[in-house]
């Protein structure tokens, strides 16, 4: 995947430009963000950037979590593909979040690694270094944030 096209890939993902329902269901993807989630080349750079594109928005009050109708598929194909590649790199990565996109990332961790009867729902398991994280910010003095570690934790515990 060249640079360009990963980069519309983000931006049709956190926008919600490819959504699609299957027939005869109600429910409707973000094909994008799934495109996105099962990209096996390492994409984590390109990633990070527009992460942190969104976390100086955020900082700077010039935008809010919820202008971003995707930013869970980009989450999660972030952590997933970082999960494939370098998950140590994803922990720092996370450490320098603004801690309303920190909690995002946190709270994300349970749905993008959730066992199945047939093994983990995008095939892969959740490194141990991001249950130790969410461990670790179990004791943040942000509660928003200690309160969702609290929730991966006891969820990826069972």
């Amino acid at each position: 995947m060249t640079v360009n096209t990963i980069e519309q890939l983000v931006e049709d993902t956190l926008h919600g430009r490819r959504m699609a329902s299957k027939t005869g269901s109600c429910l409707v993807a973000n094909e994008a963000g799934l495109e996105l989630l099962h990209c096996e080349s390492n994409v984590s750079r390109e990633l990070e950037n527009a992460i942190r594109q969104i976390d100086t928005a955020l900082r700077e009050g010039s935008a809010t979590i919820g202008q971003f109708a995707g930013l869970d598929y980009v989450i999660g194909g972030y952590l997933v593909n970082a999960a494939r590649h370098d998950s140590e790199r994803a922990i720092e990565f996370m450490k320098t979040l603004c801690p309303v996109l920190l909690r995002e990332f946190i709270a994300n961790i349970p749905v993008f690694f959730r066992k199945m009867e047939s093994g983990y729902n995008f095939g892969v398991a959740p490194p141990k270094d991001y249950v130790e994280f969410a461990e670790d910010e179990t004791d943040s003095e942000d509660s928003a944030i200690a309160e969702a570690a609290q929730r991966v934790v006891s969820r990826m515990s069972r």
